[in-house]
């Protein structure tokens, strides 16, 4: 069957606080308290085996870890997010970079004894430096490709307007060229990330986003639950005509959050889409996308892909 990975970025609540350019002191974070066990049991449902990207700082609080090794139990995977979650990260000094990579790889194997062989950058900055980082940590593929132009052009027109507001978003827009890399799995270059290398003996593989081909619209988290389901159903059958051999939708914690009874701030729930929407009207979607999939593909997480793909 063909293969389809679900990846779930854990950001923590701040991040989107950050990007919104709004007070980010926002107390407990409902993505590990709430909305993480309840991905895991919808992912129990239809016996979806995951990819969890974790910001690395999260690992080393105590009860976060205790959620993230019950994931792994469970025969999900986690994979590194970055030490801080900075969406700026592509823009810092080599030497800054690594520390973030490193640091969340150590923090992730110290708290959690868990050893990571996948990365994705902050808001999808990636840069030649972090894949000759991820090789040199023995990674076998990365997953930050997102090639989807109007997923970007909406990202500036948020950023533009929060500008407007007097405030500054702590988003980061990416290297354009990333936009048009392939659509499908390939073995990026080592010094050009958005395009496919030649050399066979590379033991790196991209895992770029899935998004719809020619109109290159987003299949993640966000799109899925402002489509619904019986849209959202119709999105995923079109990509899989295109992805014969592997899909890779993307979701995020804050996708599975309550935006009532896990106390999200009116200041966030105003800005951020995904929190507009009921909690039962969120698992609704997602149990008909995977019900969708669990038809046609067989779920494996990012690193089993990676290892499938590379045979």
């Amino acid at each position: 069957m063909p293969l389809c990975s679900i990846s779930v970025d854990l950001d923590p609540i701040w991040c989107y606080a950050s990007i919104h350019g709004i007070d980010s002191n926002l107390g407990p974070d409902a993505v590990y308290d709430s909305a993480l066990d309840r991905l895991l049991e919808l992912f129990g449902e239809f016996g979806v085996h995951a990819t969890f990207f974790v910001v690395g700082q999260d690992a080393k609080v105590e009860r976060r870890a205790e959620k993230l090794v019950k994931a792994a139990q469970l025969g999900h995977e986690i994979a590194n997010h970055s030490l801080n979650h900075r969406y700026d990260l592509a823009k810092q000094p080599f030497e800054v970079l690594r520390a973030e990579i490193d640091g969340a790889h150590q923090a992730i194997l110290d708290h959690c004894g868990l050893t990571c062989v996948g990365y994705r950058a902050p808001g999808y900055n990636v840069d030649p430096r972090v894949l000759e980082i991820i090789a040199g940590l023995g990674y076998t593929y990365d997953s930050s490709i997102f090639p989807c132009p109007p997923y970007y052009l909406a990202k500036a027109t948020v950023m533009a307007l929060i500008r407007l507001r007097g405030k500054k978003s702590g988003s980061s827009m990416v290297d354009a060229r990333t936009l048009l890399a392939p659509l499908k799995p390939y073995t990026p270059r080592m010094d050009a990330v958005h395009r496919r290398s030649r050399d066979s003996k590379s033991n790196l593989l991209e895992l770029p986003m899935c998004v719809l081909p020619i109109s290159r619209f987003p299949l993640i988290g966000t799109s899925l639950l402002m489509a619904k389901g019986t849209l959202s159903s119709l999105m995923i059958k079109v990509s899989a005509l295109y992805h014969r051999e592997f899909i890779n939708i993307e979701l995020h914690g804050i996708d599975l959050v309550d935006p009532i009874h896990d106390e999200i701030p009116n200041s966030l729930r105003e800005r951020q889409p995904d929190l507009k929407i009921s909690l039962d009207s969120k698992l609704e979607t997602f149990r008909t996308v995977l019900s969708t999939l669990s038809k046609t593909h067989q779920f494996v997480s990012c690193r089993d892909a990676t290892s499938q793909l590379s045979r």
